[in-house]
């Protein structure tokens, strides 16, 4: 993988199939009692972008659900919550600007990707 694959593609142009691209970024925070989900989705035979974040602070459940048109995207963000790529396959940063609550995380890991269609590798 090359540092541009981090980022937002270019697209098959054939929108009948149902093409996505998608960032996942979770967390968990003992200390301070919060844990989350944050998921952005790009639909592009939709033309839609879905933004979604599931946040559990001192046990309260705190959800955001946001379809934007891609039109109106200029970078990761929905303008409340957005992900930059820092460092490409090293740093993130997820910022979250809601009713109840604000969230800012620093990653600085990443799982190693994972090939699904590699030869010898058993999904049992």
């Amino acid at each position: 993988m090359i540092p541009q694959d981090e980022f937002m593609h270019d697209y098959p142009r054939n929108l009948d199939s149902a093409w996505k691209e998608n960032w996942y970024f979770s967390f968990i925070d003992r200390k301070n009692r919060a844990w989350g989900i944050n998921h952005i989705s790009l639909m592009r035979h939709t033309q839609k972008g879905r933004f979604t974040a599931v946040h559990v602070v001192d046990d309260q459940i705190l959800p955001y659900s946001n379809l934007i048109d891609i039109e109106a995207l200029k970078e990761t963000s929905d303008g409340n919550f957005r992900v930059e790529f820092i460092d490409p396959f090293q740093k993130f940063r997820v910022t979250f600007i809601g009713p109840m609550h604000k969230v800012e995380i620093n990653f600085e890991a990443l799982f190693p990707a994972f090939d699904y269609g590699r030869p010898g590798i058993s999904m049992e």
